[in-house]
């Protein structure tokens, strides 16, 4: 195991994401990776995050690997918006 240091972001994710119901779905996915509800270190990063309190980095791009359907999808700004900047499939 590689020791990793959590810090602020990353427990303040992990107790969000307690708070939320496991995703089911590339829907349901999508949404919890655009959550911003944390006004201090929302899951997701932005600018609109930031005017409101955010005290983190921010969010580069978001990729979602679905195995099912060996597809790549990565996302430009909040993955909510579903607005896919690039898709690939991930078959030979």
């Amino acid at each position: 195991l590689v020791p990793q240091w959590l810090g602020n972001s990353t427990l303040h994710r992990l107790r969000r994401y307690a708070q939320l119901t496991p995703p089911r779905s590339t829907s349901s996915m999508l949404h919890l990776l655009g959550d911003q509800y944390d006004k201090s270190y929302p899951i997701y990063h932005d600018d609109a995050s930031h005017a409101h309190g955010d005290r983190s980095d921010w969010t580069m791009c978001t990729a979602l690997f679905d195995l099912h359907a060996k597809t790549l999808a990565v996302y430009q700004g909040n993955p909510r918006m579903r607005n896919v900047a690039y898709n690939r499939s991930l078959e030979e």
